[in-house]
C-alpha cells in the first residue's frame, strides 16, 4: 500500500465528486471542498486524493465547523490555501479550480439553499 502520508486510508475509495461543491485539481492528484450543515452549524471539509496504483487515494486534510456564514467564507479561503500549499508539497505543477475557487463555491451554495428556502415558504 503506498504511503500518502501518516494517515493512509486501510482501503481505496472512487472519488464522490458529486457531493463536492468545489476542487483543486493536480495532474494525478486534487483536492474537493465539501459543506454540509448540521443543525445551527457548517462543517466545512476539504480531502486530498491521490492517484496511485490504478486507484484514488483519499485523505481529510481539514475539518472545520462553524455556524457564522461570514466565518464560513474565511475558513474556505484558508483550506484552499492549504490545498495549494498540499498540491505544492506534491510537486503538482498544473493545479486549476473547477467549477471556481472554495469561496466562491461556498457563495453560490448558500445562494442556492436560500432561494430554496424561499420557494419553499410561497
Amino acid at each position: 500500500m503506498p504511503n500518502i502520508s501518516a494517515a493512509v486510508p486501510t482501503s481505496p475509495t472512487t472519488p464522490n465528486a458529486g457531493s463536492a461543491i468545489s476542487t483543486l485539481n493536480g495532474e494525478n492528484t486534487y483536492v474537493s471542498f465539501r459543506y454540509r450543515r448540521l443543525g445551527e452549524s457548517i462543517e466545512l471539509v476539504s480531502e486530498l486524493s491521490v492517484y496511485v496504483g490504478g486507484r484514488w487515494w483519499p485523505e481529510v486534510l481539514d475539518r472545520q465547523c462553524t455556524t457564522d456564514e461570514d466565518e464560513a467564507f474565511g475558513i474556505a479561503c484558508d483550506l484552499e490555501h492549504e490545498a495549494v500549499r498540499q498540491l505544492k508539497i506534491r510537486d503538482e505543477p498544473a493545479w486549476f479550480s473547477d467549477p471556481c475557487d472554495f469561496q466562491t463555491a461556498l457563495e453560490r451554495a448558500f445562494r442556492r439553499e436560500a432561494m430554496q428556502h424561499a420557494v419553499a415558504a410561497e
